[in-house]
């Protein structure tokens, strides 16, 4: 339980997370994001889905589903101290996966908000009105495959970063193309009059899932301490009393199983074809440096300077894309993407031609100090009242933590900047040679996606060891 006393005009933020990792099988747990879209959606034990929208207009601005893969950055030993579950495949990136609960309301109306989140999550009927379920499912399908031409950034960055370790490749599982596909393919199940399959292991991934020993609580509010840790209490028993004993029983299968060999990708290069004219070009570049790493503020500097005096000049301006980034996650990776962009290999080649750049500190000491104070922009940005108590809440980070990594800006300069730029990615130098096209897992970490244009879709024979992905 975290608790944050902000002032908020009278509104509570509760969140809830309930772990999933565990409690859900590989081969279910790409379902995870359809059952998260009809909780909320679809006739409980007490109201219809209609009387459960108006309820909850009247009492909370509406209750939020979502499924979270979010990266632990507070250390193994924070995370045996709150009694949490993580996972991960190597002793510096841990992750927590779970089901997620947004609500906010006035805080005199929280009881009655807590009763029903209780309701819809302990009593979701989800055969109840099987015409429903397939009006929800289809929606779901339609606003998925054209977020595909929209969205191709976002989508390209997630299937180019899954080699690089289960937390991606989980990402790419729940929200990339993979789970777009799996999607329509239950979407088509209505189609053959073949939804009531899908019932059974709702039902009981709800029954799973949803435990008060499995669930976390975060609440952020201004009002009386004492009223809101009484109405969590009593919520807590409430909540207890209607999930009744748990059972061992097996979850029922699915006809599906998309997870596939996703978790056993290697790094390679990958052209994702669809119905646009344009491409967005992505390249990732594992660099071992996660948040708490010493050099974690000189990469974020460095990823800063190449998106904007380099990326912006080589792909925007004589590229003609319409923009062009740069940035390195907490996780260790540097990352590169330019979106509605003309160009494919010529792209990617400036991408390797940064990296260059950056090792041979073409860049001035301005250029440094303007770069950093970009940066701060965003780690000083101010928080919303609803967003306070998140990083504690899901990865773990103190008011210290974040203090600390803000200091390591100040210690920062040109030189040490080109140090960490030729220590960490020196190796992928001439990268602009098209060596870009010979990932494999053996020696360079990287991966390539591009997602665009059918037309520009590349000949193995021509460039190498390209992998075209299935088309949508």
């Amino acid at each position: 339980f975290v608790e944050h006393q902000e002032s908020t005009n009278d509104i509570a933020y509760v969140s809830l997370l309930f772990d999933a990792h565990e409690l859900v099988p590989m081969d279910l747990r790409a379902y995870l994001p359809i059952f998260g879209s009809l909780i909320g959606n679809v006739d409980t034990k007490e109201y219809t889905y209609q009387e459960l929208a108006v309820e909850s207009e009247l009492c909370c601005g509406g209750m939020g589903f979502n499924t979270i893969v979010a990266n632990w950055l507070g250390g193994k030993e924070r995370a045996d101290e709150m009694h949490l579950n993580l996972f991960g495949d190597n002793d510096s990136n841990y992750y927590r996966q779970g089901v997620m609960l947004n609500v906010h309301c006035l805080e005199k109306n929280l009881d009655r908000t807590l009763d029903l989140v209780t309701s819809t999550v302990c009593g979701s009927l989800f055969g109840n009105n099987i015409h429903h379920l397939e009006a929800l499912l289809g929606t779901t399908a339609n606003s998925a495959i054209n977020s595909v031409s929209s969205d191709a950034l976002s989508y390209g960055r997630k299937w180019g970063l899954a080699p690089f370790g289960e937390e991606h490749a989980l990402q790419e599982l729940l929200s990339g193309l993979t789970q777009v596909e799996l999607t329509l393919k239950i979407a088509e199940l209505a189609t053959q009059d073949r939804l009531k399959e899908l019932v059974p292991t709702l039902q009981a991934l709800a029954k799973t899932i949803f435990r008060p020993e499995n669930m976390r609580v975060c609440v952020v509010a201004g009002g009386n301490r004492t009223y809101i840790q009484n109405s969590f209490e009593g919520f807590a028993s409430r909540f207890a009393d209607m999930v009744g004993e748990k059972t061992n029983d097996p979850l029922p299968s699915l006809p599906f199983n998309p997870a596939g060999d996703l978790f056993e990708r290697k790094f390679d290069t990958t052209y994702i074809p669809i119905d646009i004219p344009v491409h967005s070009c992505h390249l990732a570049l594992e660099t071992g440096v996660t948040y708490d790493h010493p050099d974690s503020a000189a990469m974020t500097v460095l990823s800063q300077m190449l998106s904007s005096l380099f990326l912006h000049r080589e792909i925007r301006e004589k590229g003609g894309a319409y923009g062009a980034s740069a940035g390195h996650l907490q996780s260790g990776i540097l990352q590169m993407s330019s979106y509605y962009d003309p160009n494919t290999l010529e792209t990617l080649k400036a991408y390797g031609n940064g990296v260059d750049w950056l090792c041979r500190g073409e860049f001035s000491s301005r250029d440094v100090d303007e770069a950093i104070i970009s940066v701060f922009g965003s780690v000083d940005a101010p928080k919303s009242p609803s967003s306070k108590g998140t990083s504690e809440f899901l990865h773990g980070l103190l008011p210290e933590d974040r203090q600390r990594y803000r200091d390591r800006f100040f210690e920062l300069n040109r030189d040490i900047l080109v140090e960490a730029a030729n220590k960490r990615l020196s190796k992928y130098n001439n990268l602009g040679d098209e060596a870009w096209i010979d990932f494999n897992g053996e020696s360079n970490n990287g991966s390539v996606c591009v997602i665009g244009s059918r037309e520009s879709c590349p000949d193995k024979n021509k460039l190498g060891n390209w992998t075209v992905k299935k088309t949508l």
